[in-house]
């Protein structure tokens, strides 16, 4: 783990659950703008040994709230502009948000991803991971729409 990751993991033990969710949530759209192109950097570098937002990422979805994770997910997706970006999102935020809060959400993506093909490709790199049978069903059948 970099150093990056260690000085965010201190940060993140010493505050509880309330204070973890504020501090994301503190996040100006600027600040996560900028954190997200940072973390598509990361992914265009494709260096697995480089990738303290990354980490960062992945903390984000057990930390923070689903209201912030989908936020997230809205904004990266806005500021996508290559295949991997949507791959990594579809296998990290997107995933680890239908498995856990997939009935609150999935209406949503079926919205999002029936006016935009490309929030459609996107889901077709979703895996079952934990989400529900039947939201898993609701996630193929987008995916499926994407094979024809």
């Amino acid at each position: 783990m970099g150093s990056h990751c260690v000085y965010v993991a201190r940060i993140v033990l010493s505050m509880s659950d309330d204070s973890i969710d504020e501090w994301w949530k503190g996040i100006s759209d600027k600040s996560l703008c900028e954190f997200i192109q940072k973390w598509f950097a990361e992914i265009d570098l494709d260096d697995e040994e480089n990738t303290p937002r990354g980490s960062d990422v992945v903390m984000m979805n057990f930390l923070a709230s689903d209201e912030f994770q989908w936020s997230f997910i809205i904004k990266a997706f806005e500021l996508a502009y290559d295949a991997r970006h949507l791959e990594t999102m579809a296998a990290g935020p997107v995933e680890h948000l239908l498995a856990f809060h997939g009935d609150k959400y999935i209406s949503e993506i079926e919205t999002l991803s029936s006016a935009n093909e490309n929030f459609a490709w996107m889901m077709t790199g979703v895996w079952q991971h934990k989400m529900s049978d039947e939201v898993w069903a609701r996630v193929q059948k987008i995916q499926g729409s994407c094979e024809q």
